[in-house]
């Protein structure tokens, strides 16, 4: 499998960007110059220096430390759970309803966009862990 499957996308690492989630991980996206100026396609690096136009690409772990294993929508408590189809040409990221009548869901060809995705509609939707008492 390639890096590139492993992390993210550069469009959802952006969008991470712009919700404010710390820019701490092992890989990063950045335009790679070259004489002609920027290039259009992205590259995956290790990068440890946060450069003006880099963005964390985050890997399927670093995704899954930041998605709580509950959150609280509606009064009520929504579980986590993470899928691989049955022909295993993508995966699927959900919060489960706890009487099971309603869900989150989000697809994509590999578990690191699925599970990014998933963290920019909490973000988006300020759906946080319930607090410790």
């Amino acid at each position: 499998m390639k890096l590139e499957q492993q992390v993210c996308s550069l469009e959802l690492a952006k969008r991470l960007k712009e919700l404010g989630v710390k820019q701490e991980s092992l890989f990063k996206w950045h335009w790679k110059s070259d004489e002609y100026g920027f290039t259009t396609t992205p590259e995956v690096v290790h990068c440890p220096i946060d450069l003006i136009n880099s963005y964390s690409a985050f890997t399927v772990a670093e995704l899954g430390e930041m998605l709580p294993n509950m959150v609280i929508k509606d009064e009520q408590d929504w579980w986590f759970e993470t899928l691989k189809n049955g022909s295993g040409t993508s995966w699927m990221v959900c919060y489960e309803s706890k009487d099971e009548s309603d869900v989150i869901v989000f697809h994509a060809p590999n578990e690191a966009d699925a599970r990014a995705k998933m963290l920019i509609y909490l973000l988006e939707n300020n759906l946080t862990p319930p607090t410790k008492s």
